[in-house]
């Protein structure tokens, strides 16, 4: 791994964390039977491909200052 991948890996896998924590807090109180499931996706940032993305069901969750999104749609 070159050293200018590692902050990308690091924000990569800090965007992960985040929308795994989220997913868990909001889980705990729905049963086992009802739960939702989630799909994840990191993009960089362009406006025609979140509007396509949108139209596909993926909903922005998160935006950083350098251009990444993070989209869930459920399953």
């Amino acid at each position: 791994m070159t050293q200018s991948s590692v902050p990308r890996v690091c924000f990569v896998a800090l965007l992960l964390i985040i929308a795994f924590t989220a997913g868990q807090q909001s889980a705990r109180s729905v049963s086992a039977q009802t739960r939702q499931r989630w799909e994840y996706q990191i993009i960089r940032q362009h406006i025609d491909q979140l509007s396509k993305l949108g139209d596909d069901g993926w909903e922005a969750v998160n935006m950083t200052s350098n251009g990444f999104v993070l989209l869930k749609r459920s399953k």
